[in-house]
């Protein structure tokens, strides 16, 4: 929401025929080619012209611009008009646009008065005015178009085409160093000897210990051809070793593959590329080159899709006939340049073994199509989550091919899986929904899922062809019934935790619950022939032989576990009801198993639970949606339940959370459990493992709950669900909970810099931090960095430094260095040094010249502004209250060396901007006190106020404060 009004701009006066710009004016606005061809594109192609709103596409566009600089501020004018203000330079705007090429005229006007007008803070070129102004448009149509432009774009084609150029190995960093996680065989890495568990210390002789994992994979992958040099550090080795490796084109391994026993194949797929299918069939033909493949698993958990053409092309290895997928614009016409059908070929079958496929809810996209299509064909036993439900595609399109490369990501078409299954928002069902119930003795975890619908958070339902998430599908009916509406069984595991069973301080796991249910050698293999290998340490705390349970080293997956028994037991029959048929059993072994566990572990802790042959819970399965949703937006069930909270939670302190129910029916109410959520993140999610309680009866169930240090005074409105054994008992039942800040930390720095040459060439500076906190608050860890130098030739020797935590009034003092190969080049280095205190999130940025030669640079004491404000929520420690509309904000901000801007933004949006004037030669005007007036609308919820001020020493500061927003 664009902000109602900036009720004070800058003192300094504005001349009505200078100063001011309307849209109206005479002279035409600037060509801008960029997004004039996207608004092109989306016209033509966009799956869901409904969506396209030019009003609000231009409304997010002159918004987003906002976050280019503190100077640039928009506000909403009565009559439809928007006014863009750059320094105290104002122009209205006229947002009642109907047509794209009315968005197209406007937005470059926008963009011509922000571009030609001064005052803000760092130049801004065209380029990033129009690249920002189109990010904006695109968010308001659908949450899977996007820009790519610059790295974003180059690590999108290296995803998608599967390949780059580099050395071939995944790094990552381990006790502050690089590490080689994984050398890629048949490339350089693997062929020079590279082995996993080897610490990267420099690249090119530049040191990793001041690089982030990004920064050193940017810095070793460059030109195809061309060396780059490791320096090596291998376990106990003396002295490190060298490696010039050289750059070539690398296939991106998207597969992991392995054989289990019983002559059961395992293929994991991250993700799909282009390279994907056939990576795939290299995996399949090694898995078979030893010994007869009785059956496939393949793992999509996490995969969140790709190439669509390549996920139909692994699902034709399994079929050899049949449509696979086709895909449809909105009318349901072919798209342009966009495979319309893909049919099974016979030639490329490869297995027509068994097959199991894992799925959760992170599954998507192309996972989703190898996961229904090889479904829905008869193919294969399903297992797992529902999956996340994105039956769209998109297709890239370069903006521009020259300079800074520029593409575009769009939605043009819905796919169809077999039978025209229309999975968006739907997902996947599995043949087997497995569940996870973690009995953590602090805080239970249910494998409930599902959404709330927006009306109960003050959401909206979305705009056009969207939903609440943004994910655009309609048009089409989606998959609801059939063989996708429900599963075929259920299984909920349990997994109990350390310390459940509070008879044991060691929080070891009895030996004696489960023993007698383990599966008879004559229902199952053996464990040798499954693979399942027995555990080395059987006291591990948490340990037991029943499947899944924490603890166990080997198969401690159950998805996997129980896939990998179906599909042994197949004897080579293949198609989906045969493996359905050996599962059913299996699957209700486990259950028992698994309920009766459940039963002796909550009796534990005088949880009274009846074993459940047939479980149910309130997971996200379509054919329950549409009666949870009606019964989510109903009254509360008809017992009695109460959630007992603290008059306040307390900044940095422990209490508990308390559900108090009472079955005030006459019928018995079986398998009772409870969810929370809320706007904060102390109580959002929390868990109550209710249990069964007869007629009359009444429990209550206690979480511990910990306050952040750093939580900020506040309100927030909180949503508990009772759950049943068939899903929502009801609408919820509401309150509000009250946190209540301590005080903050803040912080004043100060820097001595000092340099000398190095003995390799180039100039080292090294700098003396000194951090004072003088807050009223203590800090906890407190992290001080510099950013990354913006040019190449200028490297940091550590990546931070760490101080254990400031009491107010006390100080410390670190050291950081920095190395400038090329003093000549460099002679002044600009960097920022921020402080950050990880438990408050206080942080203080200070922006700095540091000279390579010549004198060294004694800062003295900077010191952030003060900020003072008053607005419905107050002074930390004060109250927080609420907003049921427009509200007023107050407050002074202060410096004693001056303000440089200072910029204020309720929920994102924008609401105050001010930019000190320039000043020349020796008439500077200092600006020590500013007065901040302005007026933000509250979304429904919890609202960030955020004020943002700059000094003139180059002290960057921030202070949030939330306010209540209520309907009104």
């Amino acid at each position: 929401m664009v902000a109602l009004l900036c009720c004070w701009l800058p003192t300094v006066a504005v001349a009505t025929g200078d100063g001011d710009a309307t849209a109206g004016e005479a002279h035409a606005a600037t060509s801008t080619p960029l997004i004039s061809k996207a608004l092109d594109i989306i016209e033509e192609l966009y799956l869901h012209p409904e969506a396209v709103v030019p009003a609000r596409m231009l409304e997010a566009a002159m918004q987003r611009l906002e976050h280019l600089d503190p100077a640039i501020v928009v506000t909403e004018q009565d009559g439809g008009v928007l006014e863009v203000a750059v320094a105290g330079r104002r122009g209205a705007f006229d947002v009642d646009i109907e047509s794209l090429a009315q968005l197209e005229q406007t937005i470059a006007e926008v963009i011509d008065f922000v571009d030609q007008s001064e005052g803000t803070t760092e130049p801004i070129s065209r380029n990033d005015l129009e690249l920002s102004a189109l990010r904006g448009m695109l968010r308001t149509i659908d949450r899977h178009s996007r820009l790519f432009a610059g790295g974003s774009l180059d690590e999108f084609n290296t995803r998608f085409k599967g390949t780059l150029v580099g050395i071939g190995a995944r790094i990552g960093k381990r006790g502050g160093k690089m590490k080689v996680v994984q050398p890629f065989p048949d490339a350089p890495a693997g062929r020079a000897g590279l082995k996993a568990g080897d610490y990267i210390t420099h690249v090119d002789g530049v040191a990793t210990a001041g690089l982030t994992v990004e920064e050193t994979v940017e810095r070793i992958r460059g030109p195809e051809g061309l060396p780059v040099v490791l320096t090596i550090e291998r376990g106990e080795e003396a002295a490190p070793r060298i490696f010039v490796l050289i750059r070539e084109k690398v296939l991106v391994p998207s597969i992991e593959s392995e054989m289990l026993q019983g002559g059961i194949g395992l293929v994991k797929i991250e993700h799909f590329s282009q390279k994907t299918s056939r990576e795939f069939a290299q995996h399949l033909d090694t898995l078979r080159a030893d010994v007869p493949l009785k059956g496939l698993v393949i793992d999509l958990r996490g995969n969140t899709g790709g190439s669509m053409r390549h996920a139909s092309r692994i699902v034709n290895y399994f079929v050899e006939q049949g449509t696979i997928i086709r895909t449809e614009g909105s009318l349901g016409e072919p798209v342009p340049r966009l495979t319309a059908r893909i049919e099974a070929e016979p030639e490329r079958l490869r297995y027509e073994g068994p097959i199991a496929v894992l799925v959760d809810r992170r599954t998507a996209s192309g996972a989703e199509i190898v996961a229904g299509a090889l479904k829905l064909l008869g193919r294969s036993l399903t297992l797992g989550a529902q999956t996340y439900g994105k039956g769209t595609v998109q297709k890239v399109y370069p903006l521009r091919k020259s300079g800074e490369k520029v593409s575009m990501k769009l939605t043009v078409a819905r796919y169809l899986l077999p039978g025209d299954t229309f999975v968006n928002s739907v997902g996947v069902t599995p043949d087997v929904l497995i569940g996870t119930l973690w009995l953590d003795p602090d805080q239970v975890t249910l494998p409930d899922f599902f959404r709330e619908p927006p009306e109960l958070i003050g959401g909206e339902l979305g705009h056009g062809g969207l939903d609440s998430r943004r994910n655009p599908g309609s048009g089409r009916a989606e998959a609801t019934g059939g063989n996708n509406s429900a599963p075929v069984m259920r299984v909920r595991v349990t997994r109990v935790l350390d310390g459940w069973d509070p008879a044991s301080p060691t929080g070891e796991e009895p030996a004696t619950p489960g023993e007698h249910l383990e599966p008879s050698r004559e229902e199952t293999p053996s464990e040798a022939e499954a693979g399942f290998e027995a555990a080395e340490e059987p006291d591990t705390p948490g340990y037991s032989e029943l499947p899944g349970d924490a603890g166990e080293p080997v198969f401690n997956d159950v998805p996997l576990r129980l896939a990998h028994e179906v599909l042994v037991a197949a004897g080579g029959r293949a198609d989906r009801q045969a493996l359905i048929d050996l599962a059913a059993p299996r699957a209700a072994r486990w259950q028992a198993l698994q309920s009766e566990r459940l039963h002796k572990s909550a009796a534990l802790r005088d949880i009274a639970w009846q074993t459940t042959a047939e479980p149910r819970w309130m997971a996200r399965s379509p054919g329950r949606s549409a009666a949870a949703r009606l019964q989510l937006l109903g009254a509360p069930p008809a017992v009695h339940a109460e959630l007992l909270l603290p008059e306040r939670l307390e900044a940095g302190e422990e209490t508990a959370v308390v559900l108090s129910v009472r079955n005030t029916s006459k019928a018995p109410l079986r398998g009772l459990r409870a969810q929370l959520r809320s706007s904060s993140s102390v109580l959002d999610r929390i868990d109550f493992l209710v249990g069964d309680l007869a007629p009359g009866q009444a429990v209550q169930r206690k979480v511990p709950v910990s306050v952040p240090a750093g939580a900020k005074g506040r309100l927030d409105p909180w949503r508990l669900y009772l759950l049943g054994e068939q899903g929502p008992l009801g609408g919820p039942f509401t309150g509000t909970v009250e946190t209540r800040g301590a005080p903050h930390p803040e912080f004043a720095i100060s820097l001595h810099s000092s340099s000398h040459a190095t003995d390799g060439g180039g100039i080292q500076i090294d700098t003396r931090i000194e951090v004072r906190n003088q807050g009223e608050g203590p800090s906890g860890e407190l992290t001080l960095r510099f950013s990354r130098p913006e040019e190449d030739g200028i490297e940091l020797l550590e990546q931070y430094r760490t101080i254990e935590g400031l009491e107010p009034g006390t100080a410390a003092t670190i050291e950081l260095g920095l190395r400038v190969r090329d003093p000549h080049r460099h002679a002044v280095v600009p960097i920022k040094l921020r402080a950050r205190d990880r438990s408050t999130g206080v942080a203080t940025t200070v922006e700095l010249d540091l000279p390579a030669t010549g004198a060294a640079l004694d800062t003295g004491w900077l010191v952030p502004a003060t900020i003072s404000m008053s607005f419905p929520h107050g002074q930390p420690g004060d109250p927080p209250s609420r907003a049921d509309g427009p509200f007023d904000i107050h407050g002074v901000v202060e410096a004693q060396a001056g303000l440089a801007w200072v910029e204020v933004r309720v929920s994102g949006d924008k609401v105050f901007s001010r930019k000190s004037p320039r000043s020349t030669g020796e008439q500077a005007t200092l600006v020590r006190r500013l007065e901040v007036h302005a007026r933000g609308i509250p979304k429904t919820g919890a609202n960030r106020v955020s004020v943002r001020a700059r000094t003139k020493g180059g002290v960057v500061v921030t202070s949030n404060y939330w306010v209540l927003g209520e309907k009104p």
